[in-house]
């Protein structure tokens, strides 16, 4: 109490000298340099990173020269440090020492972004990529620590992401442009948080100097009221001028009690409203008289009842005050945050009462609340976009191993065709290829999304099945899957859309049924829809989650097991598909969801593919270009199985030798191999040769990210997909050679 009331006589005299401005400021500053040893070591720790993980990529000289910078601006930083603990902050000084803050941290951000310039690893994407990430985590480190002012963040930042930023525009190819946008886009996000927090950060320091100032304003009323009474004990011979000012002076004390903006109230020790002022009436929708006597917890969502009684009231009269926020709801149904800080008065003579100010928080708690939903957001992004990536290497390295399998049974039914059982066991190792290629090419339609134009016609029943795969394979054996798909179903949509769709039901079914249960997919015609029935015998769903459950964000699961995003993802894919989906479920007896989506018309179709029939040779020279022996080892035997003159090699270089020696008709050309990839040897075959027929063979999709653009097209005939069925390879070697 001593140490409060040392600091409020301390404040009452600098609030004589310095307006409210000045001592802002000085807070936010004496705010900045709390939190200013946290930049130094943070910087100082990952210049030394940044500079380990470049040692071997960028000239020592500069990596000698820039870190021996960082250090000395980091010695002067310290220096400033020094000053200021040394001295007395005050709001005289207080720009002075923002400016050599701000000074600091601008030459700290010109330093981190020199190595956009100086250290740029040239020759490593993947280092490129971690600077840029070194980058962009310092400037969200600075909008967590300098954004109290905005000068200070953009002295930092700016300097620091700009010359990243222009590098990667300014090398032109499509990696560093996007590299480019999405560190542009990082920054203007980032800082956008910044400046959310600098609102935050600010309102609450005003909100201290206010209260500050209320409690002094309430107290001066205090002792004035207490004079008053003295007077009266001491002068009853002037008992009615007395009793005149003491009305005048609760007039007065009226007007201000009505016209302060904050809530100021009593209430009893059973929670009823005593007094009100005009600003609590208002906000609440009520007027004064409506309030007197009704309980405070009438005015609380239903779930805050009983703390309110049991908590709240039970701790006010033990401890004496009480402080926090509250949630209220108006009579018009909104929603207000109220800061407050009550205490308990207890008079001699007289039935102790709690009195209270408070304040509405609203927007700054929404605020918090909209920061937290973009930094979700953007976690989600980058989340999602990670899995896209490593859905694609996965396939790709599992399309390899299973090109080498299918195309090892091919080999067994050309060369015993006499044996049946050995037929037999090509076929079963036949079938589970193309089982895993349905598999992977499930997992892959998570990665690519199509726009509304872009809907094919699309099976619906296949990718059904394609999901009714994943989940048998990846759900709890406890979990018993029953399908029922009676009839082919053909719509207008987007495969990955809803193959998502499907999942994220699927998955909310499993993780209703810890224990296990029973999950039942169906699909009909009904009228001119296709339905899709998906049920599970989980915990169910009561009445208000159902209405809920569609919301973004909304989830009933542990924090970490769930985004709140799955459902609401669900439902806008469905809507993007002109079709709608219902949810039934009580507690305790399961959970259905109806799925409809409009039928495609007759003429949209999709077309049954007809069989393929091998194509044989004559004799045409065809070389195989392929890092992996054994495929290239089957391939060669098939090839020459089917009537041609087939070798392989195992690299570029060495395809572009063979060219030139042995002048093949065809080459078969990987797309993705060390030293030199198919398209880069692809250039240089067709520089030597323009007549050259090359078609490419990957485990990537040809519209992936590791595909073929339209610009590269020009030097291939054709793209083929691993696994590759003989008959299709046949066909496109017979069409190449016209």
């Amino acid at each position: 109490m001593a140490n409060e009331g040392v600091t409020r006589e301390k404040l009452l005299k600098k609030s004589q000298t310095f307006n409210v401005t000045d001592r802002l400021y000085a807070a936010r500053v004496r705010q900045l340099y709390k939190q200013s040893h946290i930049g130094v070591i943070a910087s100082l720790a990952n210049s030394i990173i940044l500079i380990a993980l470049l040692w071997e990529l960028v000239p020592r000289s500069a990596s000698i020269i820039w870190v021996s910078v960082m250090v000395l601006i980091t010695a002067l930083r310290y220096a400033l440090f020094y000053r200021y603990r040394r001295s007395s902050l005050t709001p005289a000084n207080a720009g002075g020492f923002s400016r050599g803050f701000i000074f600091g941290v601008s030459l700290y951000g010109m330093v981190w972004g020199s190595s956009g310039i100086f250290l740029f690893p040239s020759e490593s994407v993947a280092h490129q990529a971690f600077l840029a990430l070194m980058l962009g985590g310092m400037v969200v480190g600075a909008a967590a620590v300098f954004s109290i002012i905005m000068k200070a963040y953009l002295a930092f930042a700016l300097p620091a992401l700009i010359p990243i930023i222009l590098r990667f525009f300014l090398l032109g190819d499509d990696i560093h442009r996007a590299m480019g946008g999405m560190g542009l886009l990082a920054g203007i996000i980032v800082s956008y948080i910044a400046k959310r927090m600098n609102v935050v950060s600010l309102s609450s320091i005003k909100l201290q100097f206010e209260n500050i100032d209320l409690i002094e304003h309430l107290e001066a009323e205090k002792d004035r009221i207490e004079k008053i009474n003295e007077d009266l004990k001491s002068e009853i011979s002037e008992r009615e001028r007395v009793e005149e000012a003491l009305r005048v002076s609760e007039r007065r004390y009226r007007n201000l009690f009505d016209t302060i903006s904050d809530f100021i109230y009593t209430h009893d020790l059973e929670g009823r409203f005593l007094t009100v002022n005009r600003a609590t009436a208002q906000t609440l929708g009520y007027t004064s008289s409506e309030l007197i006597g009704r309980s405070i917890s009438d005015f609380m969502l239903p779930k805050y009842r009983q703390a309110f009684r049991q908590q709240y009231l039970e701790q006010i009269k033990k401890r004496g005050f009480f402080t926090g926020v509250s949630k209220y709801v108006s009579s018009e149904g909104t929603h207000h945050y109220v800061e407050y800080r009550n205490i308990l008065v207890q008079e001699d003579g007289s039935e102790p009462y709690v009195s209270g100010v408070g304040r509405d928080i609203t927007e700054r708690i929404e605020a918090e609340i909209e920061v937290g939903k973009l930094e979700q957001q953007l976690f989600q992004s980058q989340k999602m976009e990670a899995i896209g990536t490593m859905a694609g290497g996965v396939a790709h390295n599992f399309r390899n191993i299973l090109a080498v399998v299918s195309m090892n049974s091919e080999l067994i039914r050309m060369k015993y065709r006499g044996e049946p059982a050995l037929q037999e066991t090509a076929n079963v190792i036949s079938s589970y290829s193309k089982r895993g290629e349905q598999l992977i090419e499930g997992l892959m339609q998570f990665s690519r999304r199509q726009t509304k134009e872009d809907y094919q016609p699309l099976h619906l029943d296949e990718v059904i099945r394609e999901t009714y795969e994943l989940t048998s394979i990846s759900f709890d054996k406890m979990i018993n899957i029953c399908l029922n798909i009676p009839e082919s179903l053909t719509i207008m949509g987007d495969h990955s859309g809803i193959s998502q769709v499907l999942m994220n039901l699927c998955t909310n079914a499993r993780d209703a049924m810890p224990q296990g249960g029973e999950l039942h997919i169906e699909a009909k015609k009904e009228g001119e829809n296709a339905l899709v029935i998906i049920t599970d015998t989980g915990i169910g769903m009561d009445e208000e989650t159902q209405e809920r459950c569609f919301d973004p964000f909304f989830t009933t699961k542990e924090v970490n097991k769930g985004t709140g995003l799955g459902l609401s993802t669900t439902y806008g894919i469905v809507k993007e598909h002109g079709g709608e989906i219902q949810v039934h479920s009580e507690l305790g007896q399961g959970t259905t969801f109806k799925l409809y989506f409009p039928l495609a018309p007759p003429d949209e179709r999709v077309s049954e593919e007809c069989s393929s029939e091998i194509v044989r040779g004559n004799g045409e020279k065809v070389l195989i270009v392929d890092d992996e022996k054994e495929m290239c080892k089957v391939m060669e035997e098939l090839l020459k199985r089917l009537g041609y003159k087939a070798a392989y090699v195992r690299s570029g270089n060495s395809a572009i030798v063979k060219y030139k020696s042995w002048r093949p008709d065809v080459v078969l050309l990987d797309r993705n191999m060390p030293e030199m990839d198919g398209i880069s040897c692809s250039k240089k075959i067709v520089d030597y040769d323009p007549n050259a027929k090359i078609l490419i063979i990957s485990g990537y999709d040809e519209d992936g990210p590791s595909g073929v653009d339209d610009e590269k097209k020009r030097l291939v005939k054709g793209y083929l997909t691993k696994p590759i069925e003989m008959a299709r390879l046949s066909e496109e070697l017979a069409q190449v050679l016209g």
